[in-house]
């Protein structure tokens, strides 16, 4: 979709912090599961390279997936604008969404500060609009929501909350 300068005015990021606390939680989890599972199946001896393996395995995976957060964060910011927002929908596409027609918000809590804001707009699923509640800097943004969707709109007290 191409960038309308008319459409957005101001640009916002979100903070590296929850995924990357998130992603380290994971991985580490996910190594010590492996570590745990295979040392009980293999028994202790020998096992020092394998180790050595799992935790180069996992750090790679930690350090991918906070690499694409960190590239996906400055190359599609999201939008906040007049005529309403541009931000991503569930399969990770650009999407605009006029004030108007988001009707409710629902909050998606994936790890504790890893939080998602769901924007009701009459669309399914996969096609709704997700926005990010961990905002790097939350009040400029819920001053932009103020501005522009006015205080009493459903995303305006949904955010109120991540200030």
């Amino acid at each position: 979709m191409a960038h309308d300068p008319s459409y957005d005015s101001e640009r916002f990021h979100f903070s590296l912090w929850p995924p990357i606390a998130c992603f380290a939680s994971v991985t580490i989890l996910l190594a010590l599961g492996a570590l745990l599972t295979l040392q009980g199946l293999r028994g202790f001896a020998g096992s020092i390279p394998f180790t050595i393996y799992i935790a180069l395995l996992t750090g790679g995976l930690y350090a991918g997936l906070t690499l694409i957060m960190a590239v996906f964060n400055r190359l599609v910011p999201t939008r906040v604008g007049p005529q309403g927002i541009h931000t991503y929908n569930g399969m990770g596409i650009p999407i605009r969404v006029p004030w108007d027609q988001i009707t409710g918000v629902s909050r998606m809590t994936l790890f504790p500060g890893f939080t998602f804001l769901w924007l009701h707009h009459g669309k399914n699923f996969l096609t709704a609009a997700y926005l990010a509640a961990f905002m790097s800097k939350p009040q400029d943004f819920y001053d932009a929501l103020v501005r522009d969707a006015g205080p009493v709109h459903a995303l305006t007290k949904a955010f109120q909350r991540y200030v």
